[in-house]
């Protein structure tokens, strides 16, 4: 309860005629401007800017009066420094069609002038447009609006350059190009413009038939993921399950065996029925079943042999085909059946070591103990950012291979599985974090690498420590691909993460941030700039408005999705607020 009186600067709107305002003091000096709604012998009620407030008459020692003109230009004014320019212009027209005098007059110009080269600047040009022509309504000659309408006319133009070069690449086939004009030019429309979304969307779908046109699902499947988050329809979400099966491989070679499990329940009704019970094989193999998996694998070509090939989808022999062209390392990961012998063969020859937390494997004792450092280092590190203090997970495996050709053919198969491990696989990774199972049926947490890596102990041990550590409680796991690896790469040394920077700032064009979020994983096609991208974003969102913000959003994130985690912990309306901020962060 107060126990003061306040100041009241206030305007009479019962007045007729010139408003005037009145300036009330109350017993502790305090002044606010405001307009007076009702007086009475016991309150005071008054409106203000977020709503009306009653104050106790007794409290409230006088009333000065003051014209509304002068009240009105000092609020919009005040409008002005706070950054709000729409809201002083409305205050400054009042106060100039109130006096009409000079310096109302003045105020009201500088404030349309801000406001129309802050929508320029923000790619609003029917607002900065109208601001302009206002201007010239008050003085013809005015020189910021000329120049104003000038810039607007030349980016306009540029817009338009811009949208047919898109329209003109994608027509042509070259789908790279065709997009990142396109994205270019809706970095150049207002956020969340619709337009700019329905154009996202064509782009893409005409890219995503283009593909499927040459063979290309995973890409297509990417294609279709960008149309659907800008708002898919039925063609896209018939698309979508006739691709299925690659979100399915797709999952499996990012080691998120219960994603890729839920998916294949999802398509029960696959037009080719063989299609289901392969994957079903394929996972059974990546849980360390082997047996069940040889079964499946034998069942999914009979089922295969007695159907006829169907009109829609994508057949078992494609699948299989694609299996061993995209799936990444997952499918030549050791069966539990197998995990002896892949020991014997791979862990054996290497010297081992315990530490707390991780049996290493390393071709020397000195390498060992020195890994067991780095890791156990990382771990307490990724504990206490992610978790918040240590686990009693079981140990991991640290495996550091003798040379590149060791850890790329650490991987054995069984009867009927893909014939090879490929694209997006060991050959073009640094290290791997994975789950199997032991020879018991026991879960074993896998981190393996090489000594041939550049930036063994300062970069990718860390990074995949912190996958670790993401698997044994970080909430936020999986709610979005970019940010497991996002947090990961936090991890690293600075000079890595310098790297990641200038990947960034090197590319013309970032992924649409809409798009980046929605992908499930690594674009092949994109790895470098994916992950500076993820390292980007997630520094960004973690120093934006400081760690408590950080953690509701990982908090919402995981419990709801990515647009309400950032409306929640930073206010932003929509994703391309967001991006703009970014982007605008990144330039500087």
């Amino acid at each position: 309860m107060l126990r003061t009186a306040w100041f009241l600067v206030c305007v009479f709107a019962a007045l007729a005629g010139a408003v005037a305002a009145d300036e009330r003091v109350l017993k502790n000096g305090s002044r606010i401007s405001c307009e007076v709604v009702e007086v009475t012998e016991t309150s005071v009620r008054v409106r203000l800017p977020n709503g009306t407030m009653v104050f106790r008459r007794d409290r409230v020692e006088e009333i000065v009066r003051e014209a509304a003109a002068r009240y009105l230009k000092r609020e919009g004014e005040r409008s002005l420094r706070r950054g709000s320019t729409a809201g002083a212009v409305e205050l400054l027209e009042k106060a100039y069609r109130a006096g009409k005098d000079p310096a109302s007059r003045a105020a009201l110009l500088d404030a349309l002038g801000r406001h129309a080269n802050a929508m320029t600047l923000d790619h609003r040009y029917e607002e900065a447009t109208a601001a302009a022509r206002r201007m010239q309504v008050i003085d013809p000659r005015n020189a910021i609006a000329l120049a104003v309408l000038e810039r607007i006319a030349k980016e306009e133009a540029k817009t338009k350059r811009l949208l047919k070069d898109a329209a003109d690449a994608l027509e042509a086939g070259d789908a790279h190009a065709g997009l990142a004009a396109l994205n270019r030019w809706r970095l150049r429309r207002a956020p969340g413009d619709p337009e700019a979304k329905r154009f996202m969307a064509e782009g893409h779908l005409l890219a995503a038939e283009r593909a499927l046109e040459d063979g290309e699902l995973r890409l297509a499947l990417d294609h279709l993921r960008a149309v659907a988050s800008y708002g898919a329809g039925e063609r896209v979400e018939e698309a979508l399950f006739l691709l299925a099966p690659v979100a399915v491989l797709e999952a499996m070679g990012e080691g998120d065996l219960d994603e890729a499990e839920r998916r294949i329940g999802a398509i029960p009704a696959y037009p080719d029925r063989a299609v289901p019970v392969f994957l079903r094989a394929v996972l059974r193999h990546l849980r360390g079943e082997l047996n069940e998996a040889t079964d499946l694998y034998a069942k999914a070509a009979r089922t295969s042999e007695r159907n006829s090939k169907p009109a829609r989808g994508i057949d078992y022999e494609s699948v299989r085909v694609l299996a061993a062209r995209t799936l990444s390392h997952a499918v030549t990961r050791p069966s539990r059946e197998g995990a002896d012998n892949w020991r014997t063969t791979y862990l054996d020859p290497l010297h081992e070591h315990a530490s707390a937390h991780f049996v290493v494997y390393a071709p020397t004792r000195q390498l060992a103990e020195r890994a067991a450092d780095v890791a156990e280092q990382a771990y307490a590190a990724a504990t206490r950012e992610l978790l918040g203090g240590s686990t009693t997970a079981p140990k991991a495996e640290v495996v550091v291979h003798g040379n590149r050709a060791a850890y790329l053919e650490a991987a054995l198969q069984p009867n009927g599985a893909p014939e090879k491990s490929i694209v997006a696989a060991r050959d073009q990774t640094a290290g791997l974090c994975y789950e199997v199972r032991d020879s018991d049926g026991g879960k074993v947490v896998r981190v393996e690498s090489h000594v041939g890596v550049s930036g063994l102990f300062a970069d990718t041990l860390p990074h995949e420590i912190a996958h670790v550590v993401q698997r044994q409680g970080f909430r936020a796991y999986r709610a979005g691909h970019w940010l497991d690896e996002g947090v990961a790469t936090t991890f690293e040394s600075e000079r890595a993460r310098a790297a990641r920077r200038n990947t960034l700032k090197a590319e013309a064009d970032a992924i649409p941030l809409r798009e980046f979020v929605a992908l499930r994983s690594t674009p092949p096609d994109k790895m470098p700039l994916f992950y500076a991208q993820a390292h980007s974003l997630t520094e960004f969102l973690m120093n934006r408005s400081g760690r408590a913000a950080w953690r509701t959003f990982l908090d919402v994130y995981a419990k709801i999705n990515f647009k309400v985690a950032i409306k929640h912990a930073y206010g932003y309306r929509s994703i391309e607020d967001l991006e703009r901020d970014w982007l605008y962060w990144l330039a500087n």
